[in-house]
C-alpha cells in the first residue's frame, strides 16, 4: 500500500509533496512558487500578481485560448493566486486527468510573456486596482499594513499601485520571473488517488533540462511600529476601521492557540465583538482573528458603522481586546476549538481542501500532518496556552489603527 505522504526531491531542486488518498475519486495538483509582494523591489509593486496573470497567456506550445480550452476540456477546477510570501496554480480534477493537469500546469510555468498579451493584461490589472480602489475595507487595511510594517516588504500592496504597474515593463517581469521560478524555489503539491510512480516520471519528463540556482530569500523578521492613520473620504457612507497588534508567526507551532485566541475574540459568530457590536446594533460588521505570515503574524480586527459612532466602536474593539487577559472562560475556549475541529474535519473531506491544508502546514512548517493530529493539535490548546500569548503579546494600546470613511 502507498504511504499516507511522500516527499521526494528532484535533480534540479523541485520538491513533491503528496498525500495518497485511496478512497478519492478527484485529485488536486498545483505548484507553488515561494516567491510574492515580500520579494519584490519596491520599484515593481505588484509584478507577482501581474506574473501570476500572464502565465495563462501563452506558452511555445499554447496560447491563451488553448490554455483554457484544455482545462476546461479535462473538466478541471483550475486557478492561481498570489500572496506576500507565495503564488499557486492548481488544477483539481478526476484521477483519470491528472497526467493532463499535470503537463498543462507544468507548461505555463514556462511563459513566453507575449508582449501584446502584456500590454493588454496591463490593462486588466489596472482595472483591477482601481476596482480595489473602490473598496473601503481593502484600503484601510492596506494603509494599516503599511503603518504596522513599514520599511519592510510586507507594508507593500500585492495587486501593486498605478504607478509601478504603469511603467513595469516585459524585460523586467522576465527577469523577475527568471530569478524567482527555478525548479529549487517550486514545490508540487498533489493530493487524490494518484499513482505516485507515475507521477514522479511525468515530472521527470516534464522538467527535464529545467534548473538554476535557488532564488534568494527574504529573512529580515519585519519589526511591527504601533502607529494612528485616519483618511478621509467623504464619499463613503460608513466609518471603517482596522487594528492591528503584533502575534507569532506561522512557523511556529502556537500558531494554532493563536488562531483559537483570534477565535474567541473576532469569530463572525459567538465572539467577543460579535456580542459586544453586532449584537448590539453598533456595528454591522465587526471581526477578528489571527492572521499569519512566515515568520510574524498579527491579531486584527475590523469594523464598520455609522460615521459618529466611530469613536465609540473603535474603543470598544480595544477594550474588548484588553479584556481578554483579565478571563477566558472555559466554555468560550471550548466552542473556538470546536469550530476549529469542524472546518478541519470538514475541509479534509475533499481532495483540493487537503491540498490547501498540506500546503500551508509544509510551506509554514515542514510538516505532514494527518486529519487526526491536525484535531490533536487543536484539542491541545488550553487557557494556559492563550494566557501565555497575551503575556508575551499583550492586546493593549500598542497597536494599529486605521480609519477610513466621511469623519476624521
Amino acid at each position: 500500500m502507498p504511504r499516507r505522504f511522500s516527499l521526494h526531491q528532484f535533480d534540479n531542486g523541485l520538491t513533491l509533496c503528496m498525500e495518497h488518498m485511496p478512497q478519492a475519486i478527484s485529485s488536486a495538483v498545483g505548484f507553488v512558487v515561494r516567491t510574492g509582494a515580500r520579494n519584490e523591489e519596491a520599484k515593481l509593486d505588484g509584478v507577482s500578481h501581474f506574473l501570476e496573470h500572464m502565465m495563462f497567456k501563452g506558452t511555445h506550445k499554447r496560447g491563451w485560448l488553448e490554455i483554457n480550452r484544455d482545462f476546461d476540456l479535462m473538466g478541471a477546477r483550475y486557478n492561481a493566486f498570489t500572496s506576500w510570501e507565495e503564488t499557486c496554480y492548481y488544477a483539481w480534477v478526476l484521477n483519470e486527468e491528472v497526467p493532463r493537469a499535470l503537463e498543462l500546469l507544468s507548461d505555463m510555468l514556462a511563459p513566453t510573456l507575449p508582449p501584446e498579451e502584456f500590454n493588454t493584461e496591463k490593462k486588466v490589472i489596472l482595472e483591477e486596482i482601481a476596482q480595489y480602489e473602490d473598496m473601503p475595507q481593502q484600503v484601510v487595511f492596506e494603509e494599516a499594513m503599511r503603518v504596522a510594517f513599514s520599511g519592510h516588504r510586507l507594508s507593500s500592496n500585492i495587486i501593486g499601485s498605478p504607478k509601478t504597474v504603469k511603467r513595469m515593463t516585459r524585460d523586467e517581469m522576465l527577469a523577475y520571473f527568471q530569478r524567482r521560478y527555478t525548479p529549487a524555489n517550486i514545490v508540487l503539491f498533489a493530493c487524490g488517488n494518484i499513482d505516485e510512480p507515475r507521477l514522479i516520471a511525468d515530472v521527470e519528463r516534464l522538467w527535464a533540462g529545467r534548473g538554476g540556482p535557488a532564488a534568494p530569500t527574504d529573512v529580515t523578521t519585519p519589526a511591527f511600529h504601533p502607529g494612528r492613520r485616519i483618511l478621509q473620504k467623504k464619499d463613503v457612507a460608513r466609518q471603517h476601521v482596522i487594528l492591528l497588534w503584533p502575534s507569532l508567526g506561522m512557523s511556529d507551532r502556537r500558531s494554532v492557540a493563536a488562531s483559537i485566541l483570534g477565535a474567541i475574540y473576532g469569530d463572525e459568530k459567538n465572539s467577543r465583538l460579535y456580542w459586544a457590536l453586532r449584537h448590539t446594533g453598533l456595528a454591522e460588521e465587526a471581526s477578528g482573528g489571527y492572521f499569519g505570515f512566515s515568520d510574524t503574524g498579527v491579531i486584527a480586527a475590523q469594523a464598520a458603522c455609522d460615521p459618529d459612532k466611530a469613536q465609540k466602536v473603535s474603543g470598544i474593539l480595544q477594550q474588548e481586546a484588553r479584556r481578554l487577559r483579565k478571563g477566558i472562560q472555559k466554555t468560550e475556549l471550548e466552542r473556538a476549538r470546536n469550530r476549529a475541529r469542524t472546518a478541519v474535519v470538514l475541509s479534509a473531506e475533499t481532495p483540493f481542501e487537503r491540498f490547501r491544508q498540506l500546503m500551508q502546514e509544509y510551506l509554514a512548517r515542514r510538516e505532514f500532518l494527518t486529519t487526526d493530529e491536525m484535531l490533536a493539535r487543536i484539542a491541545s490548546v488550553s487557557l494556559k496556552d492563550l494566557y501565555a500569548l497575551l503575556e508575551e503579546f499583550p492586546l493593549d494600546k500598542r497597536c494599529v489603527l486605521t480609519s477610513l470613511g466621511p469623519k476624521r
